[in-house]
C-alpha cells in the first residue's frame, strides 16, 4: 500500500517555484470532475477523476500577463494531478504501488470557503494551469514583499533553491 509523503515549503519556497502568483475569485461551477477512461476495459482499470477548479483572476502580482491577465477566466488543476494519474495506472494496469512525496506549504486559507484566493501557479496550457498552492488573500502583503525581496519579473519562470537569482548559470561541458 503506498503512503504519501510531504516536504514541507515555505512561502518564500512557494513564491520561487511559481511562474505566477494571482489572486483569484472562484466561479460556478468551481470544482468540475472529469472521468479519464484509461482502458477499454474498466474492470481491468477503472477511469481516472480529474478534478479541476474555475476561477477569475482579479490581480497579477506576479507573471506573464497573457497567459493570467486580470478578468480572465482560468481553469487550474492541483500539481499533484499528473503524479496521481501515473499512480492510478501503474497500479491497475501494472501492479505497482508507489509512495509519492509532494511539496506542501502550511495555508491559512480554506480552499472550499475562501471566495478568493491567492494561487501559486505553473503555465501549462493557453487554457490551464497547475496551482502548486494557495493562500488567504490576508496574506497578501507578505506576498508582495517576497516578490520584491526576489525581484521578480514577468517572464522569469520559477527560481529553484539550487539556482540562485543572483548567480549565473554555468554551461554543462564536458571536462
Amino acid at each position: 500500500m503506498s503512503q504519501i509523503h510531504y516536504q514541507d515549503l515555505t512561502l518564500e519556497e512557494m513564491i520561487r517555484r511559481a511562474s505566477a502568483v494571482i489572486v483569484v475569485s472562484k466561479r460556478e461551477p468551481f470544482r468540475v470532475e472529469e472521468k479519464i477512461a484509461i482502458d477499454e476495459d474498466p474492470q481491468k482499470c477503472p477511469p481516472f477523476t480529474k478534478v479541476t477548479y474555475n476561477f477569475r483572476v482579479k490581480q497579477v502580482l506576479f507573471g506573464d500577463n497573457n497567459a493570467v491577465a486580470e478578468g480572465k477566466d482560468i481553469v487550474a488543476v492541483d500539481q499533484t494531478t499528473g503524479t496521481y494519474l501515473t499512480m492510478h495506472k501503474k497500479y491497475h494496469l501494472e501492479g505497482i504501488s508507489k509512495s509519492p512525496i509532494f511539496e506542501h506549504y502550511d495555508t491559512k486559507a480554506d480552499f472550499i470557503k475562501d471566495r478568493e484566493l491567492i494561487l501559486f501557479t505553473s503555465i501549462i496550457g493557453r487554457d490551464e494551469l497547475n496551482f502548486i498552492s494557495y493562500e488567504s488573500v490576508s496574506k497578501k502583503k507578505d506576498v508582495l514583499a517576497i516578490i520584491k525581496k526576489l525581484d521578480r519579473r514577468p517572464g522569469s519562470g520559477p527560481i529553484y533553491p539550487s539556482e540562485p537569482e543572483t548567480a549565473p548559470r554555468k554551461p554543462n561541458m564536458p571536462g
